[in-house]
């Protein structure tokens, strides 16, 4: 079944962003139409194409790498607020 995505799936096959076309099983197509979640699309993916997989890109296709931003620890992570209490005597 193919489908126009209303909402944000999120899960372990992967992630469908709202608007985005993806074809899935009949079963999990009915149940997303019924919740709200997404609606039929009336196009039909063109023969000879490779299957949508749930992310929607061709199962052939590798992920593409995700740029991540590096963020340096603060100078000082925590700060002491209020009276310090004596440590306790050992032995």
């Amino acid at each position: 079944m193919r489908l126009t995505m209303k909402t944000l799936s999120a899960g372990p096959a992967g992630t469908i962003q709202p608007g985005q076309t993806v074809d899935v099983p009949d079963e999990e197509g009915r149940a997303l139409v019924r919740g709200g979640y997404a609606v039929e699309s009336a196009t039909v993916s063109p023969p000879g194409l490779p299957a949508s997989s749930k992310a929607g890109r061709p199962a052939s296709e590798p992920q593409k790498e995700i740029e991540t931003a590096a963020v340096e620890a603060p100078a000082k992570a925590t700060t002491r607020t209020g009276r310090v209490r004596p440590r306790r005597a050992e032995g």
